[in-house]
């Protein structure tokens, strides 16, 4: 897999304080690492995975995790099947975890 070059530059998610990911709303976004950015294979579409540097809230008097996460961006594609495996995965997830 090749990786994605990037122009020189700096990328500020500043004046968006209240950025989510839509897969993990409790994990705010701080900033993108613009390395990270690899196109992936498709048969139609070039899928782009991006990681970003978030802030996890774990509960009250708990100080904030941060972490990266990765999130994969699509165009033009129906995403509703991504949505049900990620949904599937939430399940199984907390059903081994009880």
């Amino acid at each position: 897999m090749h990786m994605l070059q990037l122009p020189d530059c700096k990328l500020s998610l500043l004046a968006l304080q209240d950025l989510y990911l839509p897969t993990n709303p409790e994990s705010r976004v701080m900033s993108l690492v613009p390395e990270s950015g690899q196109p992936m294979q498709s048969a139609a579409k070039v899928p782009l995975l991006v990681k970003f540097k978030v802030e996890e809230s774990l509960g009250l008097g708990r100080p904030p995790e941060t972490r990266l996460q990765a999130c994969i961006f699509k165009v033009g594609d129906d995403c509703r099947q991504d949505v049900l495996a990620l949904q599937v995965d939430a399940l199984v997830k907390r059903a081994a975890c009880s």
